[in-house]
C-alpha cells in the first residue's frame, strides 16, 4: 500500500511534523486520539450507509416488472 487517503509517506511525515510544531508535544497525543475516534465514526457511518444502500437495491430488484409479469 503506497498511500493513506492518497497521501504518500513523505507527505504524511510533513503533516506529522507540522502537527507537532503547531500542537506541541503536550496536546498532540490527545489530538491524534480525537482524529482516530472521528475516523472510526466516519468509517462506521460509511459502512452503515453502504449496507442500507445494498438492502434497498435488493428490494428494488424484487420489484423488477419482468419478474412480476413472469410470475403471473
Amino acid at each position: 500500500m503506497d498511500s493513506f487517503f492518497g497521501i504518500g509517506p513523505m507527505e504524511l511525515f510533513v503533516i506529522a511534523v507540522l502537527a507537532l510544531i503547531v500542537l506541541g508535544p503536550e496536546r498532540l497525543p490527545g489530538a491524534v486520539r480525537e482524529v482516530a475516534k472521528q475516523l472510526r465514526a466516519l468509517r462506521s457511518i460509511s459502512n452503515e450507509f453502504t449496507s442500507q444502500f445494498s438492502e434497498e437495491l435488493q428490494a428494488l430488484d424484487e420489484l423488477n416488472p419482468n419478474k412480476i409479469l413472469r410470475d403471473l
